[in-house]
């Protein structure tokens, strides 16, 4: 089984159901700091990032991707593995949406990309 869930997101892009799964899948496997860096190594960040791509307008999808997201960007080496796979832009898009509907969430967006800049 491949952990991250990477084919069953990109095959199933737009449906949020299968997205909503794969993040809470990686959200507790992720608890423990092996496992996490096994889910970064097998395209979890390529993951989490597509799906904050494509459900931009889900907020509770964001909200969960977010702190997938985060949880995996506190190891070594992922931040360059986020930014690699267009992670600026896709957060940049993020908070634009956000902001539009009015909601906290961009905040949020902000908080995370400086606290991970300033620990690096």
């Amino acid at each position: 089984m491949h952990i991250t869930n990477n084919r069953c997101v990109k095959t199933h892009e737009l449906n949020a159901e299968v997205s909503v799964s794969a993040v809470e899948c990686m959200g507790n496997f992720i608890k423990n700091p092996e496992h996490a860096q096994r889910v970064a190594e097998e395209k979890g960040i390529e993951t989490v990032l597509q799906i904050l791509k494509s459900h931009d307008y889900n907020s509770e999808l964001v909200s969960k991707s977010l702190r997938v997201l985060s949880d995996l960007l506190v190891h070594d080496g992922n931040i360059e593995t986020a930014v690699d796979n267009n992670a600026c832009p896709i957060l940049n898009n993020l908070i634009n949406t956000q902001k539009k509907s009015g909601s906290n969430m961009a905040k949020v967006i902000h908080l995370l990309i400086y606290a991970n800049l300033f620990r690096s």
